[in-house]
């Protein structure tokens, strides 16, 4: 379970990059379609997540990585919906962005 977390995970956080990035190049932002699949993706790996830890040892990193990657999962269902304006969209998804990133970060270290 925890290599197939690892395995998505990094192919998620690519996705995750990419998303943002067509968020601050279209005039109108990422489209709904792009959002909704990365943050459901996102979600479906929260859930992998859960599985790996309940499998694993527990020590620093298996408290901090989770607790950042949830932060940041619930910063990108807040913020980064339509009925947002661009400006918190965008911001919504640096600041998700940079919490997955250390999140991600805190589990290889």
């Amino acid at each position: 379970m925890g290599t197939l977390h690892i395995a998505l995970g990094i192919a998620f956080l690519i996705l995750v990059i990419v998303t943002t990035t067509v968020e601050f190049t279209r005039p109108d932002g990422a489209p709904r379609a792009l959002r909704g699949a990365t943050i459901g993706l996102l979600d479906i790996q929260i859930l992998l997540g859960i599985a790996a830890w309940f499998t694993t040892h527990s020590h620093l990193r298996f408290i901090l990585h989770p607790l950042l990657m949830l932060i940041g999962i619930i910063i990108l269902h807040l913020l980064t919906g339509k009925n947002q304006s661009r400006s918190m969209r965008t911001m919504g998804w640096v600041i998700g962005d940079i919490l997955l990133l250390i999140g991600a970060l805190l589990y290889v270290v």
